[in-house]
């Protein structure tokens, strides 16, 4: 039987009434070691979103430096290892070769594209790489939506298909946040639209947070309307980082969130994978979007998330009257 599609209000959002229990599950990491990625896999992720920062593995120019390919040649072995897929963002321009000097400056085409080539001569398991992370923001991106495309976009594509017309290129990465990121996410939409610069894309990556699932709900209408309106409707759709920062909403209410969201993502067809952000908090005082904290301990949201995937993302079942048992932690104020 064919599950019935529901609408949201005003939007041509769907919705199907039974979720789809083979939803392929990622979680992004930025290092790993053997244990993370272990518990990725018994988590029941399927997919992992790494990394590749061009300023790491170029610290000077390659042709007068040698190329430093240790942390990633450790985190793709221990992936392949474990049968996990990998899906490599590649991006952040090293200082030498940007224009501002820092890892959001705009490189050279010619640079980027003898980047874009080590890579993937390096590495034939990755078969789905994307460009560049977030560059409607302009901590990661200091160029035009124009310059994205004709300096990165296009010639990564070039040399990926050059090498293997069957890798898959992923893209913008755009980033759904506050008004100004989503009017420059309409912005590059609109212009790959018009240039028919969608050509030089597989699948469209986007990412998206927000204070609760409620809103999350609503970001995706968004961000469906935005992708039938600027004619992506016939190519696959990744959701490449949604997460909550438990600092800020707690740990349990982190791990509720997160089962929730992937209950309502297994139930829209048009989203083919989601990615949570992260596996493991920063050291750091940032915020901690980890399913795992700095030292590696699991946090609630591991085994909600765990639970979830092996449920086949349907919510859990109520406890027995009066027998206790699950309960939702009190919503806490924004």
């Amino acid at each position: 039987m064919i599950p019935a599609l529901l609408l949201f209000a005003g939007c041509e959002e769907e919705v199907t009434s039974e979720p789809n229990p083979h939803l392929p599950v990622g979680v992004n990491i930025h290092t790993a070691s053997d244990p993370d990625v272990a518990k990725m896999k018994a988590m029941g992720a399927t997919w992992v979103r790494i990394d590749v920062p061009w300023w790491q593995v170029e610290p000077g120019p390659p042709e007068m430096f040698p190329r430093n390919f240790q942390v990633l040649d450790r985190v793709v072995a221990q992936a392949d290892r474990l049968g996990l897929r990998i899906f490599a963002s590649l991006g952040g321009t090293p200082g030498w070769a940007s224009s501002t000097g820092k890892v959001n400056g705009v490189p050279s085409a010619e640079r980027w594209r003898a980047f874009v080539r080590a890579v993937i001569d390096r590495y034939p398991s990755l078969r789905h790489i994307g460009v560049w992370n977030e560059p409607n923001l302009e901590e990661f991106w200091s160029g035009s939506a124009m310059e994205y495309l004709t300096v990165l976009l296009r010639p990564a594509y070039e040399e990926i298909k050059a090498k293997d017309p069957s890798l898959k290129v992923l893209g913008p990465e755009l980033g759904l946040y506050a008004s100004k990121s989503r009017k420059k996410m309409k912005e590059y939409l609109k212009k790959i639209r018009q240039g028919r610069y969608d050509r030089y894309i597989d699948i469209v990556t986007l990412h998206t947070y927000h204070e609760d699932v409620h809103e999350f709900r609503e970001k995706l209408g968004d961000l469906r309307r935005a992708v039938l309106r600027y004619g992506f409707a016939n190519k696959p759709v990744w959701l490449t980082e949604f997460g909550w920062d438990s600092n800020e909403v707690g740990e349990t209410a982190q791990g509720f969130r997160l089962a929730e969201a992937l209950q309502l993502l297994a139930r829209m067809p048009w989203i083919e994978q989601a990615f949570l952000y992260e596996m493991r908090d920063d050291p750091g005082h940032g915020p901690k979007w980890g399913l795992l904290r700095a030292d590696g301990k699991e946090k609630p949201a591991f085994e909600e998330v765990r639970a979830t995937i092996e449920r086949g993302f349907r919510p859990p079942e109520p406890p027995p009257e009066g027998g206790g048992g699950w309960e939702r932690p009190p919503r806490q104020k924004q």
